[in-house]
């Protein structure tokens, strides 16, 4: 869901945050504030669950946390993700990527990059939301996700790797191992 890849970092704040001439020049109080109007601008869609942007935020909003914040800003870089992308090709395993549609934090080409890169991958755009798309609109990930488990998964594994369906019974969902007993 809304994930870092590809060339997607260092965004502009990120950067702007990792350069110390600037991080001297602000205060904790100013960096949360800074912090607290990126994520509400551009992380939700919809107004954040009470409490949710300050506790995203808490561990930053201190003086050890704002160092940790520049360390993390200046480490940054595509180097680290970019070198993944030759293995996406090599992906086997059954894939859904989730981007909320109206991301301000990490655009959809990246999703759509993702998509194209990784074989079979499925690839769903969520209207609504933005880059917390599991706060955005909870309801529809959720159903994203329960379409994507519908379909026959192979189970990852050695010898002996089965496939895994989902059943009905009574009128509870279960996925459960083909190979094993049904449970009661």
């Amino acid at each position: 869901m809304d994930s870092i890849c590809c060339d997607a970092w260092p965004l502009s704040l990120m950067s702007l945050l990792g350069m110390p001439a600037v991080m001297r020049r602000l205060a904790t109080e100013r960096v949360g504030r800074l912090l607290r109007l990126a994520l509400r601008w551009k992380g939700f869609e919809t107004a954040p669950p009470d409490g949710l942007v300050e506790g995203l935020l808490a561990p930053y909003v201190t003086v050890v946390g704002l160092v940790s914040l520049v360390r993390d800003a200046v480490a940054l870089n595509t180097n680290q993700t970019r070198e993944l992308a030759p293995r996406l090709g090599h992906v086997s395993v059954p894939t859904l990527l989730l981007w909320g549609e109206e991301d301000g934090l990490l655009p959809t080409r990246y999703g759509e990059r993702l998509a194209w890169d990784i074989p079979g991958a499925r690839w769903a755009q969520v209207p609504d939301a933005r880059h917390f798309v599991m706060w955005d609109v909870p309801h529809a990930v959720a159903m994203e996700l329960f379409r994507f488990l519908e379909q026959e998964m192979p189970v990852v594994g050695g010898q002996g790797a089965r496939t895994l369906r989902r059943t009905e019974r009574a009128e509870t969902e279960v996925l459960f191992d083909s190979d094993a007993p049904v449970p009661a």
